[in-house]
């Protein structure tokens, strides 16, 4: 292996390591995480165990070892153009003023919404501050003691938000339950403005859309420390989605 191609594997490797590595600090470690970081060390470790591998495979070596770089190439290229679809999903402008909001759950600690939550609420509350006669609908169920659903609604009370304009769906636990209690309890309204994270608008539209609704993306900022695990589990979800409709 070359020393352009074992520098390449290395800071790739070391990169999806450490990447982890904040989380655990911050007590912020999704599911995905420890398999970002063997997914890392596993990578980081390929030069160190190329010759040994090319040894005993032998003449294999070749074969295994060019459709492992094809497949890798194929993978890259399909998250590439994922990727570019998630992104163009994300991006709205001309949102009209009569749509309502719909934000999906995501995790609380305690009674407190975690860093990426609260993202998408303070983004929520910029626009309902504006748009006086929307509606608001808070998504998610059981969490610890508390309700996704009730942090959020008690976080946008808190801040100002009347409390009759929001409305609570505490049972839902994925976003495709979450867009289907949400288009129940907005009854024969359409425009809705779908806030959460640029990776989740694309699914977020999507089952929202085969509800009935039309939907508008306002992204919230993700949070630097979930970058990687929520973009590279959001790929799998995504997949799932168009695969099942779930």
């Amino acid at each position: 292996m070359g020393k352009i191609k074992t520098t390449i594997f290395l800071v790739v490797g070391l990169f999806f390591t450490f990447s982890m590595i904040p989380n655990y600090m911050l007590g912020e470690h999704p599911v995905i995480s420890p398999y970002i970081m063997l997914m890392g060390i596993f990578i980081t470790l390929l030069p160190i165990i190329n010759r040994p591998l090319k040894l005993a495979l032998g003449k294999l070596y070749f074969i295994v070892s060019r459709t492992a770089y094809i497949m890798l190439f194929i993978s890259l290229a399909f998250m590439l153009f994922l990727t570019i679809v998630m992104v163009s999903a994300a991006q709205e402008i001309n949102i009209p003023n009569n749509a309502d909001v719909i934000i999906p759950g995501c995790a609380i600690i305690g009674d407190r919404p975690r860093p990426m939550l609260q993202n998408r609420l303070d983004t929520a509350y910029s626009y309902l501050k504006d748009h006086s006669s929307a509606r608001c609908v808070v998504t998610g169920g059981q969490f610890g003691n508390y309700t996704q659903a009730e942090i959020m609604k008690k976080v946008l009370v808190e801040k100002g938000i009347d409390e009759s304009r929001i409305l609570v769906d505490d049972k839902s636990d994925n976003t495709s339950t979450n867009m289907i209690n949400a288009h129940l309890l907005l009854g024969d309204s359409k425009n809705v403005v779908i806030v959460t994270d640029a990776y989740h608008q694309l699914r977020a539209k999507k089952f929202a859309g085969e509800q009935g609704l039309k939907p508008y993306a306002l992204a919230s900022p993700t949070p630097l420390n979930h970058y990687v695990d929520s973009w590279l589990r959001e790929y799998v979800a995504v997949i799932k989605a168009y695969a099942t409709d779930k």
